[in-house]
């Protein structure tokens, strides 16, 4: 597995009404948690970290480590490559690529779609390639 943040695939991004400084990154059109959301008594939204899906929905907050069965069902799904970590000092997300149908020392390329957020969320996106070789 590779974990990799949607922010390193960025060379110059910019809005006509969001500093650059400002600037939001995850993966393929994802949101982090917006609205304020408490899941087992944790706050959760853009300026917490937090596990998130494809709709935007929190699925857990991201503690240091997972201390019940939400925040480890969700670190597993995490992972496994299912969701992306919001981390908001990093002002992106992370996502990881697993192994699956990679050959040992074969190469695979992978199309990444980043996303870039404004203030209003409004958002662009671009398209990159990841060549994943598995060693072994």
């Amino acid at each position: 597995m590779v974990e990799l943040w949607a922010i390193d695939f960025m060379n110059k991004s910019y809005d006509n009404c969001t500093d650059e400084s400002d600037l939001l990154y995850t993966f393929d059109d994802w949101a982090p948690r917006i609205a304020d959301t408490v899941i087992q008594t944790r706050l959760v939204n853009v300026d917490k970290a937090h596990y998130f899906n494809s709709k935007g929905q929190a699925v857990a907050a991201y503690p240091a480590r997972a201390t019940n069965s939400v925040e480890k069902a969700a670190e597993a799904s995490y992972l496994a490559g299912n969701l992306q970590l919001w981390i908001p000092e990093n002002r992106s997300s992370a996502k990881v690529w697993v192994s699956g149908d990679i050959a040992p020392g074969v190469k695979k390329t992978v199309d990444v779609h980043v996303t870039v957020w404004d203030k209003k969320f409004n958002h662009d996106y671009c398209w990159t390639t990841l060549d994943l070789i598995l060693n072994g």
